[in-house]
């Protein structure tokens, strides 16, 4: 069964600030062409240029005034305001309302077995994006009968800091870990043509779900510092460094004892190591000049003051270098193994995103570079 879909165009402060519907409040209907797939529909993207014509209903919340006429998709709106026709609408059925107030709010969905309410999350001039807010349709069947417009303005007030927030409102979903696939591909491989190439097959793979809305490609290019974790068992894994826009750099940490799709993560950002001085090395955690215990990373110098933040970032570091060892032995040394041995300098260019899916990331092999204090290279 085919699913009817139509736009509610409202006063926008609804959503911010919801309230009780007046009786002879002004609301407009856009019948938006039917969906094929069938429902409950999760995520709808309206394009207006790509709509022709379209019904439209002006009219009053309890139906006593309305007014019935058809408009272009590309002129329901002029940039974010009304269009024309929609505000001449209005201004005949409240000379004093001049539409500058209406947005799109909602959407609503019915498949014969009841109606699904839809929040806008996102509008620009030329689109929106709607997610649906109910879990069960509500008993309704005639979305002439506005009465799901109220349910709709109260899940959407319950659900407010997500809604109006969507693009910064993140869920941390996996605390401390994360999911996610990494290729390590020979130095010819074209980023461009892989990206390009798994955009489509994921599209083809799952049809029936949609690309992130603005957002289902990212384009990324900076150098990692890659240092392997050999030890303590709790922090094997690697550590890395990504240059930040402030100068710093965000240090990534993370825990692994074999290659799988879900590993340990922590991420602390806009951490200034010390600048490399080859003629004063010093650990990063114990400041004592080379130390086993950090053999072969990067060096510091032991004048340089460290922020708290950055003394935090390494305190688990710090605590395989806090005792003094001379003379090491076998058993010693498996006790507190060897921490950051190895630098690998890789470049991370495209990713992928889908809504419902983990983020498709793509990286390149390690490039030619390394970092001068890194005593070996290690795939």
């Amino acid at each position: 069964m085919v699913t009817t879909t139509l736009l509610v165009i409202a006063d926008a402060e609804l959503l911010h600030h919801p309230r009780p519907l007046r009786a002879d409040e002004i609301v407009t209907i856009v019948a938006l062409p039917t969906s094929p797939l069938a429902g409950p529909l999760n995520t709808i993207t309206a394009s207006w240029r790509e709509f022709g014509e379209l019904a439209v209903t002006t009219r009053t919340v309890d139906g006593n005034r309305q007014l019935s006429y058809s408009c272009d998709g590309a002129d329901l709106f002029d940039d974010l305001r009304l269009g024309a026709a929609l505000r001449r609408a209005i201004a005949a059925l409240d000379p004093t309302d001049t539409g500058v107030r209406h947005a799109p709010l909602f959407c609503a969905t019915t498949d014969g077995a009841g109606l699904h309410a839809h929040s806008r999350i996102r509008l620009y001039a030329p689109d929106a994006c709607f997610i649906r807010t109910t879990t069960s349709p509500l008993a309704i069947t005639d979305a002439a009968d506005l009465s799901w417009l109220t349910a709709a303005i109260g899940l959407h007030a319950t659900n407010a800091g997500f809604l109006n927030n969507h693009e910064l409102h993140y869920t941390d979903c996996f605390s401390g870990r994360e999911l996610e696939y990494k290729y390590n591909l020979p130095a010819q491989t074209s980023l461009w043509a892989l990206a390009a190439d798994t955009h489509r097959r994921i599209a083809e793979a799952f049809p029936g779900m949609t690309n992130r809305y603005r957002d289902d490609l990212r384009v990324w290019d900076f150098v990692n510092y890659l240092f392997e974790v050999t030890g303590p068992t709790e922090y094997v894994g690697y550590v890395s460094f990504m240059r930040a826009g402030n100068g710093g750099y965000q240090l990534k940490r993370k825990t692994f004892t074999a290659d799988a799709f879900i590993r340990g993560e922590t991420v602390t950002p806009e951490v200034v190591p010390d600048r490399p001085t080859p003629t004063s090395a010093r650990c990063w955690a114990c400041k004592r000049a080379r130390c086993h215990r950090f053999a072969g990373s990067s060096t510091t110098s032991a004048s340089s003051p460290r922020p708290a933040a950055t003394r935090a970032a390494y305190s688990s570091i710090a605590a395989t270098c806090s005792t003094p060892r001379t003379s090491p032995s076998p058993n010693a040394r498996s006790s507190t193994p060897a921490v950051a041995r190895s630098c690998r300098p890789t470049r991370t260019r495209f990713s992928l995103s889908w809504t419902r899916s983990p983020t498709w990331s793509s990286r390149c092999s390690p490039i030619t570079a390394s970092l001068p204090s890194a005593a070996s290279t290690r795939s």
